[in-house]
């Protein structure tokens, strides 16, 4: 087993976990062949490696021992439809029937976009470690607050990589375009370690990019309940004009805001009872009328920003026309065809509804500074336009 096909089901089978002082290994049959994998601890999923004759790290296999159902699956693979159009880059995922001692779970398997052992990757949390490292030795002890937005990854790495060759406005607007597609698509899992990093330690540091994108299934609320999701769906289908859809929708996101800001960090904005911060409140007093109204402004904040890079950043016009013109039933076709109802149809409906009003609000604020723009630059060309000289006046 090199390669598992992309266009089949993966039966997965695990029937062994060997825990020792070091390390957790896990005993597994894909498609009736029996691997080693070994177990990942990290994240809220369960998760573990699966090796082929090539890595010991090929694919990953994540599944869900949770209670309450969500569609995160299906909305990482509409994801890869969406990126897939757009042409992007992004790890592969492969549709999953697993079992473990004899339970089924919903799973999912992803291919390791790793292309080799000299690749060295650093997620956004080793990138600001990295730099208040740096600066906390450079400023005599001084302590540098974590960010996790554009303006300041563009800032640290710019700073800590200035020496090297690399396209710095380049990888600006990648990290960019990926903030746009997180507001269209309303994509609430956007933290320190669901954006990387990496370099090829065999060339050089010039090499530095911004990783495959990974981990994209929490868009357009899919990571609630289905109950919810369907509830949210039939809902919207209700509303009776643009103004109460486009209502709805925003009431949404501003109890689920995206987490990467351009250059305001917008993270974790309700504060709850414990003086921890959380996205998602678990109950209606914990996100008081003061935290609304910040959320609001914090979201208008978000669009303005993003509109600003818009109007200013052809490349990233460009690609913001490209995501309105995402066909989403051709995003879940391929998938759809390889296992029926991979990607609900009430799913589809929901990212359907998110994107559609979210493009609308932005877009009102793009054509309003583009009209400003148009303004201004035609004031300067009349500022700027040599009066005629009074022997060159016509005869009257």
């Amino acid at each position: 087993m090199l390669e598992l096909d992309e266009n089949k089901v993966h039966k997965i089978e695990a029937f062994e976990l060997e825990k020792s002082p070091t390390e957790k290994l896990v005993c597994c049959y894909v498609d009736g062949e029996l691997r080693n994998g070994k177990i990942d601890s990290r994240g809220k999923k369960s998760k573990f490696w699966i090796c082929n004759e090539k890595n010991m790290q090929a694919y990953l296999l994540k599944y869900s021992d949770q209670r309450i159902r969500t569609e995160e699956d299906a909305g990482q693979f509409l994801m890869c439809g969406i990126l897939d159009q757009l042409k992007l880059p992004y790890a592969k995922y492969l549709v999953a029937d697993f079992e473990c001692d004899g339970v089924k779970y919903d799973a999912i398997i992803s291919k390791n976009y790793k292309e080799n052992e000299n690749i060295f990757e650093m997620s956004g949390y080793a990138v600001n470690q990295k730099y208040k490292d740096t600066m906390y030795d450079n400023n005599f002890g001084e302590k540098i607050n974590d960010k996790n937005n554009v303006e300041d990854y563009a800032k640290m790495i710019q700073f800590m990589y200035k020496k090297n060759n690399i396209d710095f406005e380049q990888l600006r607007t990648n990290m960019l375009k990926y903030c746009l597609l997180q507001y269209v698509y309303d994509m609430s899992d956007l933290h320190y370690y669901n954006i990387s990093f990496s370099y090829d330690k065999s060339i050089g540091h010039d090499t530095f990019r911004l990783n495959p994108f990974y981990d994209c299934g929490n868009i357009g609320f899919l990571n609630f309940s289905d109950k919810k999701i369907k509830h949210n769906a039939e809902q919207y289908a209700k509303c009776r004009d643009k103004n109460s859809r486009m209502k709805f929708i925003k009431n949404l996101m501003l109890s689920n805001m995206p987490m990467l800001g351009v250059k305001t960090d917008i993270s974790y904005i309700y504060k709850t009872e414990s003086q921890s911060f959380t996205c998602r409140p678990n109950c209606e007093k914990c996100k008081g009328e003061s935290m609304i109204k910040q959320a609001e402004r914090d979201l208008t904040t978000l669009q303005n920003e993003l509109a600003d890079e818009i109007v200013t950043n052809p490349q990233l016009f460009e690609f913001y026309e490209s995501v309105k013109k995402v066909d989403l039933d051709l995003a879940a076709k391929k998938y759809n065809e390889i296992k029926t109802n991979t990607i609900p149809a009430f799913c589809i409906d929901m990212v359907k509804a998110v994107s559609c009003e979210t493009s609308r609000m932005l877009d009102k604020i793009v054509k309003t500074k583009l009209s400003k723009e148009k303004k201004l630059t035609d004031t300067k060309a009349v500022e700027s336009k040599p009066k005629e000289a009074e022997n060159d006046k016509p005869v009257l």
